[in-house]
Protein backbone atom coordinates (compact mmCIF):
# COMPACT_ATOMS: atom_id res chain seq x y z
CA UNK A 1 0.00 0.00 0.00
CA UNK A 2 2.84 2.37 0.84
CA UNK A 3 4.19 2.15 -2.72
CA UNK A 4 1.03 3.50 -4.31
CA UNK A 5 1.34 6.88 -5.93
CA UNK A 6 0.13 9.75 -3.78
CA UNK A 7 -1.90 11.99 -6.03
CA UNK A 8 -3.55 13.98 -3.30
CA UNK A 9 -1.50 15.42 -0.51
CA UNK A 10 -3.03 15.71 2.90
CA UNK A 11 -6.59 16.94 2.47
CA UNK A 12 -6.94 18.88 5.68
CA UNK A 13 -10.41 19.50 6.93
CA UNK A 14 -10.73 21.25 10.25
CA UNK A 15 -14.01 20.95 12.09
CA UNK A 16 -13.99 23.06 15.25
CA UNK A 17 -16.58 21.81 17.71
CA UNK A 18 -16.95 24.06 20.74
CA UNK A 19 -18.71 22.35 23.60
CA UNK A 20 -19.76 24.32 26.69
CA UNK A 21 -20.89 22.33 29.70
CA UNK A 22 -23.97 23.45 31.61
CA UNK A 23 -24.31 22.24 35.19
CA UNK A 24 -28.09 22.37 35.14
CA UNK A 25 -29.47 19.00 36.25
CA UNK A 26 -31.83 17.17 33.92
CA UNK A 27 -33.22 14.35 36.03
CA UNK A 28 -35.05 12.54 33.24
CA UNK A 29 -31.77 11.64 31.56
CA UNK A 30 -30.30 9.14 33.96
CA UNK A 31 -26.90 8.59 32.45
CA UNK A 32 -25.82 11.89 30.95
CA UNK A 33 -27.03 15.12 32.50
CA UNK A 34 -24.73 17.87 31.25
CA UNK A 35 -25.85 20.03 28.35
CA UNK A 36 -23.31 20.22 25.52
CA UNK A 37 -23.54 23.01 22.94
CA UNK A 38 -21.89 22.17 19.63
CA UNK A 39 -20.93 24.49 16.77
CA UNK A 40 -18.58 24.20 13.80
CA UNK A 41 -16.54 26.51 11.63
CA UNK A 42 -14.69 25.59 8.44
CA UNK A 43 -13.29 22.83 6.27
CA UNK A 44 -9.96 23.20 4.44
CA UNK A 45 -8.28 21.11 1.73
CA UNK A 46 -4.97 21.19 -0.10
CA UNK A 47 -3.47 19.15 -2.91
CA UNK A 48 0.16 18.80 -3.97
CA UNK A 49 -0.34 17.76 -7.58
CA UNK A 50 -1.62 19.38 -10.75
CA UNK A 51 -3.01 16.03 -11.93
CA UNK A 52 -5.88 15.91 -9.46
CA UNK A 53 -7.31 18.64 -7.27
CA UNK A 54 -9.31 18.00 -4.13
CA UNK A 55 -12.23 20.42 -4.02
CA UNK A 56 -14.56 21.14 -1.13
CA UNK A 57 -17.64 23.28 -0.76
CA UNK A 58 -20.55 24.13 1.49
CA UNK A 59 -22.79 23.55 -1.54
CA UNK A 60 -22.41 21.53 -4.74
CA UNK A 61 -22.08 24.76 -6.72
CA UNK A 62 -19.34 26.32 -4.60
CA UNK A 63 -16.54 23.76 -4.89
CA UNK A 64 -13.00 25.12 -4.72
CA UNK A 65 -9.62 24.62 -3.09
CA UNK A 66 -10.44 27.45 -0.70
CA UNK A 67 -11.68 26.87 2.85
CA UNK A 68 -15.40 26.24 3.11
CA UNK A 69 -17.90 26.36 5.92
CA UNK A 70 -19.53 23.13 7.00
CA UNK A 71 -23.29 23.52 6.87
CA UNK A 72 -24.98 22.41 10.07
CA UNK A 73 -27.84 20.35 8.73
CA UNK A 74 -30.03 19.51 11.68
CA UNK A 75 -30.34 22.79 13.60
CA UNK A 76 -29.57 26.46 13.03
CA UNK A 77 -28.30 26.94 16.56
CA UNK A 78 -26.35 24.98 19.17
CA UNK A 79 -26.77 21.28 19.74
CA UNK A 80 -27.65 19.79 23.11
CA UNK A 81 -26.12 16.32 23.30
CA UNK A 82 -28.17 13.64 25.04
CA UNK A 83 -27.94 9.86 24.68
CA UNK A 84 -28.90 8.48 21.29
CA UNK A 85 -28.18 5.21 19.52
CA UNK A 86 -27.59 4.39 15.86
CA UNK A 87 -26.54 1.36 13.83
CA UNK A 88 -26.01 3.20 10.54
CA UNK A 89 -25.77 6.98 11.13
CA UNK A 90 -29.03 7.29 9.20
CA UNK A 91 -31.64 6.39 11.80
CA UNK A 92 -31.13 7.66 15.35
CA UNK A 93 -33.04 6.53 18.42
CA UNK A 94 -33.47 8.85 21.40
CA UNK A 95 -32.97 7.17 24.77
CA UNK A 96 -34.96 8.94 27.45
CA UNK A 97 -36.41 8.30 30.88
CA UNK A 98 -34.63 6.64 33.79
CA UNK A 99 -32.17 3.81 34.15
CA UNK A 100 -34.98 1.36 35.02
CA UNK A 101 -37.67 2.83 32.77
CA UNK A 102 -36.07 3.84 29.50
CA UNK A 103 -38.20 5.22 26.68
CA UNK A 104 -37.17 5.12 23.03
CA UNK A 105 -38.27 7.13 20.04
CA UNK A 106 -37.03 7.69 16.51
CA UNK A 107 -35.58 11.15 16.07
CA UNK A 108 -34.95 13.26 13.00
CA UNK A 109 -32.61 16.07 11.99
CA UNK A 110 -34.92 18.49 13.76
CA UNK A 111 -33.78 17.12 17.11
CA UNK A 112 -30.86 18.66 18.97
CA UNK A 113 -29.57 15.39 20.43
CA UNK A 114 -26.67 14.98 18.00
CA UNK A 115 -24.60 17.04 15.57
CA UNK A 116 -24.96 16.62 11.81
CA UNK A 117 -23.00 18.73 9.34
CA UNK A 118 -22.70 18.51 5.55
CA UNK A 119 -20.10 19.49 2.96
CA UNK A 120 -19.33 18.42 -0.61
CA UNK A 121 -16.21 16.81 -2.04
CA UNK A 122 -14.82 16.32 -5.54
CA UNK A 123 -11.52 14.96 -6.85
CA UNK A 124 -11.08 16.82 -10.13
CA UNK A 125 -8.89 15.33 -12.88
CA UNK A 126 -8.53 15.07 -16.65
CA UNK A 127 -9.61 11.44 -16.77
CA UNK A 128 -11.68 9.03 -14.72
CA UNK A 129 -9.63 7.57 -11.89
CA UNK A 130 -10.46 5.80 -8.65
CA UNK A 131 -9.19 7.50 -5.52
CA UNK A 132 -9.00 5.90 -2.08
CA UNK A 133 -9.43 8.31 0.83
CA UNK A 134 -8.02 7.52 4.26
CA UNK A 135 -8.48 9.30 7.55
CA UNK A 136 -4.98 10.52 8.43
CA UNK A 137 -3.77 11.39 11.91
CA UNK A 138 0.00 11.44 11.28
CA UNK A 139 0.33 15.23 11.28
CA UNK A 140 -2.44 16.20 13.66
CA UNK A 141 -4.66 14.84 16.38
CA UNK A 142 -8.11 13.99 15.09
CA UNK A 143 -9.79 14.69 18.43
CA UNK A 144 -8.33 16.89 21.15
CA UNK A 145 -9.99 18.37 24.19
CA UNK A 146 -9.05 21.95 25.03
CA UNK A 147 -7.78 22.73 28.48
CA UNK A 148 -7.63 20.12 31.20
CA UNK A 149 -10.87 18.36 30.29
CA UNK A 150 -11.20 14.90 28.73
CA UNK A 151 -13.21 13.62 25.79
CA UNK A 152 -16.24 11.63 26.87
CA UNK A 153 -15.44 7.97 26.24
CA UNK A 154 -18.93 7.35 24.85
CA UNK A 155 -18.44 9.90 22.07
CA UNK A 156 -18.98 8.68 18.52
CA UNK A 157 -17.86 10.19 15.23
CA UNK A 158 -19.02 9.37 11.75
CA UNK A 159 -18.14 10.53 8.24
CA UNK A 160 -20.34 9.22 5.44
CA UNK A 161 -19.31 9.91 1.84
CA UNK A 162 -22.36 9.23 -0.33
CA UNK A 163 -23.52 6.86 2.40
CA UNK A 164 -20.19 5.01 2.66
CA UNK A 165 -18.57 5.03 6.07
CA UNK A 166 -18.62 3.68 9.60
CA UNK A 167 -19.38 4.59 13.18
CA UNK A 168 -16.12 5.33 14.96
CA UNK A 169 -15.64 5.20 18.72
CA UNK A 170 -13.40 8.13 19.57
CA UNK A 171 -11.72 6.61 22.61
CA UNK A 172 -10.69 3.02 23.31
CA UNK A 173 -10.36 3.89 27.00
CA UNK A 174 -13.05 3.30 29.61
CA UNK A 175 -14.11 5.05 32.78
CA UNK A 176 -13.26 3.66 36.20
CA UNK A 177 -15.56 0.80 37.23
CA UNK A 178 -17.41 2.96 39.74
CA UNK A 179 -18.15 5.52 37.03
CA UNK A 180 -19.51 3.06 34.46
CA UNK A 181 -23.28 2.59 34.21
CA UNK A 182 -25.34 -0.22 32.69
CA UNK A 183 -27.86 2.20 31.26
CA UNK A 184 -29.85 0.46 28.53
CA UNK A 185 -32.96 -1.58 29.28
CA UNK A 186 -35.01 -3.40 26.60
CA UNK A 187 -38.05 -5.47 27.58
CA UNK A 188 -37.02 -5.30 31.22
CA UNK A 189 -33.50 -6.62 30.64
CA UNK A 190 -30.24 -4.71 30.71
CA UNK A 191 -28.44 -4.68 27.35
CA UNK A 192 -24.79 -5.65 27.72
CA UNK A 193 -21.87 -5.92 25.32
CA UNK A 194 -21.20 -3.98 22.13
CA UNK A 195 -24.78 -3.37 21.04
CA UNK A 196 -26.85 -0.43 19.83
CA UNK A 197 -30.59 0.17 19.72
CA UNK A 198 -32.85 0.25 16.68
CA UNK A 199 -36.63 0.44 16.46
CA UNK A 200 -38.72 -2.09 14.56
CA UNK A 201 -41.66 -1.13 12.33
CA UNK A 202 -43.91 -0.93 15.39
CA UNK A 203 -41.51 1.35 17.24
CA UNK A 204 -40.32 -1.34 19.64
CA UNK A 205 -36.63 -1.25 20.61
CA UNK A 206 -34.25 -4.00 19.50
CA UNK A 207 -30.63 -4.50 20.52
CA UNK A 208 -28.28 -5.04 17.56
CA UNK A 209 -24.66 -6.16 17.85
CA UNK A 210 -22.16 -3.69 16.40
CA UNK A 211 -18.43 -4.36 16.17
CA UNK A 212 -16.62 -1.31 17.57
CA UNK A 213 -14.23 0.58 15.30
CA UNK A 214 -11.85 2.76 17.28
CA UNK A 215 -10.51 6.02 15.91
CA UNK A 216 -6.89 4.94 16.28
CA UNK A 217 -7.52 1.85 14.16
CA UNK A 218 -9.45 3.80 11.53
CA UNK A 219 -6.65 6.29 10.75
CA UNK A 220 -3.31 6.15 8.98
CA UNK A 221 -0.68 6.30 11.70
CA UNK A 222 3.11 6.13 11.94
CA UNK A 223 5.09 3.18 13.25
CA UNK A 224 8.55 4.73 13.29
CA UNK A 225 9.22 5.79 9.70
CA UNK A 226 6.53 3.48 8.30
CA UNK A 227 2.96 4.53 7.59
CA UNK A 228 0.39 1.97 8.73
CA UNK A 229 -2.76 1.94 6.63
CA UNK A 230 -6.07 0.78 8.13
CA UNK A 231 -8.66 -1.40 6.42
CA UNK A 232 -11.17 1.41 6.89
CA UNK A 233 -11.29 3.66 3.81
CA UNK A 234 -13.48 5.57 1.38
CA UNK A 235 -13.42 5.07 -2.39
CA UNK A 236 -14.42 7.87 -4.77
CA UNK A 237 -14.16 8.46 -8.52
CA UNK A 238 -12.72 11.61 -10.05
CA UNK A 239 -15.05 14.29 -11.42
CA UNK A 240 -17.98 13.17 -9.27
CA UNK A 241 -19.43 15.34 -6.51
CA UNK A 242 -19.91 13.50 -3.22
CA UNK A 243 -22.07 14.46 -0.28
CA UNK A 244 -20.13 14.21 2.99
CA UNK A 245 -22.09 13.88 6.23
CA UNK A 246 -20.30 14.50 9.54
CA UNK A 247 -21.85 13.22 12.77
CA UNK A 248 -20.94 13.60 16.42
CA UNK A 249 -23.03 12.11 19.20
CA UNK A 250 -23.06 10.23 22.51
CA UNK A 251 -23.86 6.52 22.26
CA UNK A 252 -26.42 5.86 24.97
CA UNK A 253 -25.79 2.11 25.14
CA UNK A 254 -22.14 2.70 26.08
CA UNK A 255 -21.39 2.14 29.78
CA UNK A 256 -19.21 5.26 29.62
CA UNK A 257 -22.17 7.49 28.73
CA UNK A 258 -22.22 9.27 32.08
CA UNK A 259 -21.06 12.51 33.66
CA UNK A 260 -17.87 10.84 34.88
CA UNK A 261 -15.80 12.09 31.94
CA UNK A 262 -16.81 15.20 30.02
CA UNK A 263 -15.33 18.13 28.13
CA UNK A 264 -15.85 21.85 27.82
CA UNK A 265 -14.36 22.35 24.37
CA UNK A 266 -13.43 19.87 21.68
CA UNK A 267 -11.34 20.39 18.54
CA UNK A 268 -12.08 17.81 15.86
CA UNK A 269 -9.67 18.04 12.90
CA UNK A 270 -10.31 15.66 10.02
CA UNK A 271 -7.46 14.97 7.62
CA UNK A 272 -7.86 12.95 4.44
CA UNK A 273 -5.13 11.38 2.32
CA UNK A 274 -6.10 10.39 -1.22
CA UNK A 275 -4.28 7.58 -3.06
CA UNK A 276 -4.86 6.39 -6.63
CA UNK A 277 -4.93 2.59 -6.79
Amino acid sequence: MQNKKYVLSLGYMAVMMVVIVSVALVSTYAWFTSNQNVSTTTVNATTGTDEIRLLLGATQNSLSEDPCVITQDNMNEGIVLYPVSSADLVTFTAMEGTQTNTRYRKITDQDQYYYHGVFYLKAEGNEEREVTLYLDQRDNRIVEAVGETEVLNASRFGLLINGQGSIITISDEVNADEDRIENTVVNGEVVTGEKVITLDENGNPEAVALTPLYLHDACIRNDGDTAIYPDYMYTITTNTVYTCDVYFYLEGTDQDCSDAVSFEQLDLSISLLGVVG
